[in-house]
This record gives C-alpha cells, structure tokens and sequence, in this order.
C-alpha cells in the first residue's frame, strides 16, 4: 500500500467533473487483474478488471462500471 500519495502520481485518471477525478494508482497483473483507484487523494481500494471482447477493459467502483478506455494515461 502506499505510505504518502503525495510522492506518488496516479499512472491514470477519469475525470468525473471538474473537481473529481478517479485515480488509477497501480495495476497488478495475475490470475485476476487488478487497479487501484481511489476518488481525488482519497484512500484506493483495489477492483477486479473484467475484460468484454467488444469494448476493451472495466472495473466497478462505487457500483459504477468504468473503462479503460475513458482513462487518461499520464505521463
């Protein structure tokens, strides 16, 4: 887990609405494929990603469902 966010960049991001982002923090790859995502500086929690043949990776936050392909990679 992370010690201090504020040494730390998100590796992506879904903007919301102009104050809200959720942040992609880390990706862990294995048998179950996961994202740490967490709302703005908020405590991440790790989601499962799920992959569908016709629209690339999701994950559920928040009985939300999101796609990768809405994340902004940052550099």
């Amino acid at each position: 887990m992370m010690e201090s966010k504020s040494i730390y960049m998100p590796k992506a991001v879904i903007s919301i609405c102009n104050s809200i982002t959720l942040n992609i923090w880390d990706i862990r790859h294995g048998v179950n494929d996961e994202v740490l995502v967490g709302l703005n500086n908020e405590n991440p929690q790790w989601c499962t990603l799920h992959d569908t043949d016709n629209e690339g990776c999701y994950f559920v936050y928040a009985d939300v469902r999101y796609s990768l392909l809405d994340a902004m990679k940052l550099i």
